[in-house]
């Protein structure tokens, strides 16, 4: 029987893996470990009892290879410059869904093989900083990789932050039709028609509150606010943007309206996960704060985030979350990640990104979001 190749990553290392197509080399169960370490040194030395074919096998000093005779034994061998460890035991699968084996430390830890192709109905993924390189555009290889969705007809879904209005050129740049899930998940929009559709939105009162107690404590900070498709900002919060300051206003408490979704806090001279930090304990459950690495964070309705988002879709679609995989490269993006069958940062993502994510793919300047399609349909 022949075998496949697939990427899983552990500890911010690429890890290739070797298993039967058949089942992908593992099989759901009861949890039954029994593991053997055997150490050995030398590159080139050829070791018996299965290792076959691994001699040639290498991958940039460490790497972890998992042979499976049979679909409840595995064979590891963990390779690092000159000495190479091998582990080998049967391993009967847990039942949650984020259950495997991995290496790391020393000590076996769990981790998940990517879910089957066939299940998977939606792609989800952030945009700036995940599908577009520094030239704000999107690959053609990444173009001709989202193609491959069309011909299976799994739908495509944009996940941004991004307002409605700074959408309307992504289905072209896509190259696919593109469902646009805007503003963090509040908002869905469709460029075809430019009509838009709010989740969610933050309750008025608690929206001109949290702007005088955090301006209260903070005199310098500054504002904007997202309602629906229109948008209002403080003078002072355009001048730290590098925007034109036309149309900006000294305090736009005054000014929101019941359609408020979104508020953006900017605090000068810092840095976004500090003003996460500073402002998070105002907020008593009245909004839920997130940011994109940009220097403000977005205050959002309790609860709103992509994953709401993704969940409206998914119950208007029918579909469960482990049917959809999606991409990510900030912190706004995290609960997306978590929510969904198999969550993919990229390599430039935030800490707290890969942290959460199953799987951490290339960058965005080196096509991660193509490279990881074009690995993963191959097998479809």
């Amino acid at each position: 029987m022949g075998v496949k190749w697939t990427n899983l990553h552990l500890k911010n290392i690429k890890i290739p893996m070797l298993c039967k197509p058949r089942s992908r080399g593992f099989r759901r169960g009861p949890a039954t470990y029994a593991a053997i370490f055997l150490v050995s040194y030398g590159t080139r030395r050829r070791r018996k009892n299965g290792f076959r074919n691994v001699d040639n096998w290498w991958s940039q000093g460490l790497s972890l290879f998992i042979y499976s005779p049979h679909p409840n034994l595995m064979i590891f061998q963990l390779r690092f410059k000159s000495i190479r460890a091998a582990v080998w035991g049967i391993a009967r699968y847990l039942a949650p869904r984020r259950n495997s084996f991995g290496l790391c430390s020393s000590r076996l830890i769990f981790m998940s093989p990517r879910p089957d192709p066939k299940s998977i109905v939606m792609i989800a993924s952030d945009f700036d900083g995940t599908l577009l390189g520094n030239d704000r555009e999107v690959s053609e290889r990444t173009r001709t990789a989202l193609s491959r969705l069309t011909e299976l007809q799994v739908e495509f879904v944009v996940a941004t932050g991004r307002p409605p209005r700074y959408c309307d050129s992504i289905p072209k740049q896509t190259g696919i039709p593109t469902t646009l899930l805007c503003a963090n998940g509040a908002v869905l929009h469709n460029a075809a028609t430019g009509e838009t559709r709010q989740f969610a939105t933050l309750d008025l009162e608690d929206a001109q509150d949290l702007v005088s107690e955090i301006r209260k404590i903070y005199p310098d900070a500054s504002f904007c606010a997202e309602m629906g498709t229109d948008f209002v900002a403080e003078t002072r919060w355009l001048e730290l943007a590098s925007r034109e300051v036309d149309g900006g206003v000294a305090n736009l408490a005054p000014l929101l309206d019941d359609r408020v979704h979104k508020l953006l806090v900017n605090l000068p001279g810092k840095q976004p996960d500090e003003i996460l930090d500073l402002i998070s304990p105002l907020l008593q459950g009245r909004a839920n704060a997130l940011h994109a690495g940009l220097p403000f964070i977005e205050l959002m309705p309790p609860g709103v985030d992509k994953a709401f988002g993704l969940a409206h879709l998914c119950e208007e679609r029918q579909i469960t979350p482990d049917q959809i995989i999606a991409f990510g490269d900030m912190p706004n993006d995290d609960a997306m990640l978590k929510f969904v069958g198999w969550g993919v940062a990229v390599a430039n993502a935030h800490t707290s990104t890969k942290t959460v994510a199953d799987e951490v793919a290339d960058s965005n300047l080196e096509d991660g979001v193509a490279k990881f399609l074009e690995d993963f349909l191959r097998i479809r």
